[in-house]
């Protein structure tokens, strides 16, 4: 019994300390990644929930359940609890948004997925000129309208069906540069119509915060897309940002992106859905490719594509105008 009450205080101590250390992101940027793994921090618990009752050490036991409750606040709007479906007016747009990787080792067996969908937009990052030459060889239901292909993990392209839809409009098409971290920071905006009515798109990739400056990269990179949607719902035209942001939707900084920007996670009530690493067991793996919209648009689905050779698994979403 003490054994095991042993083993459960020392898991717990080494879950509890960086979950409650990683609300002091703003004072040192490790502790603000150490908040990305509250889903470990939540399982670590809850096994020292279980080694406690079995060495029946109720106190510790019910101390535990606490620390499991605290770190499973934030994550409990994710959970599929299911709802009535909402209505939408118009047609649905139909969106992939899919990390590559950069040395991705098999690129047409990504490429052959992909021409196996339905899209209306697929949204490309870590685009190579190497992923651009097996785009323009492979792919026959699409083709490549816009593109800024970069050796480094920053590139960009988006695809169009060769035979569109005539519901949806793409009325402008553009590359935009956010804050240079490392190199060159592309962002697609892409501007479509239907049913008169407006919607923007941003195709986004922000900086991964390993390191203290790219950690104020990140930050950079939030508000860029923050003070975009604003500036694009001035305009009149509902908003749509997707991509990987590499942060987890219950970190402060993705909260605070959803806040300033007034914009909503098309997550919420639909599970956890780990998008990297893709080896991992889905229970491991940590949602950071996200579709976040404003109030305006409805999502019909939001799911993740199969592991097809990247670090990432793709995102479908099919969105559209709230009546």
């Amino acid at each position: 019994m003490k054994t095991l009450s042993t083993v459960a205080n020392g898991i717990a101590f080494f879950a509890l300390v960086p979950s409650l250390l990683a609300y002091l992101g703003e004072f040192w940027w490790r502790f603000h990644l150490w908040e990305h793994l509250r889903p470990h921090y939540g399982m670590a618990l809850a096994a020292a929930v279980v080694l406690a009752v079995l060495a029946r050490r109720w106190r510790w036991a019910a101390f535990w359940v606490a620390a499991v409750a605290a770190n499973g606040l934030l994550l409990f709007p994710l959970l599929p609890l299911g709802g009535a479906s909402e209505p939408i007016a118009g047609p649905r747009l139909r969106v992939l948004h899919a990390n590559l990787h950069v040395q991705h080792p098999d690129p047409d067996r990504l490429l052959e997925w992909v021409e196996g969908l339905d899209r209306d937009l697929v949204l490309l990052h870590e685009f190579t000129p190497v992923w651009r030459k097996r785009v323009q060889q492979v792919c026959r239901r699409y083709r490549l309208e816009l593109c800024d292909p970069q050796v480094h993990p920053t590139g960009t392209a988006l695809l169009l069906p060769v035979e569109a839809r005539q519901e949806w409009r793409l009325v402008d098409s553009s590359i935009l540069q956010m804050t240079q971290t490392i190199g060159e920071r592309p962002v697609m905006e892409l501007v479509l119509e239907a049913g008169g009515r407006g919607l923007a798109v941003l195709s986004f990739h922000a900086t991964r915060p390993i390191s203290w400056f790219e950690s104020r990269g990140q930050e950079r990179d939030f508000r860029f897309a923050a003070d975009w949607a604003l500036g694009q719902r001035a305009l009149g035209r509902e908003t749509l940002v997707l991509g990987d942001f590499n942060s987890t939707p219950w970190s402060s900084r993705f909260r605070g992106l959803l806040r300033d920007a007034e914009l909503e996670d098309s997550l919420v009530g639909r599970g956890m859905q780990g998008s990297w690493p893709s080896f991992l067991p889905s229970f491991l793996r940590l949602p950071i490719d996200h579709a976040v919209h404003s109030s305006g648009l409805v999502v019909a689905e939001r799911r993740l594509g199969p592991e097809v050779g990247s670090d990432h698994l793709p995102l479908l979403i099919e969105i559209g105008f709230r009546p």
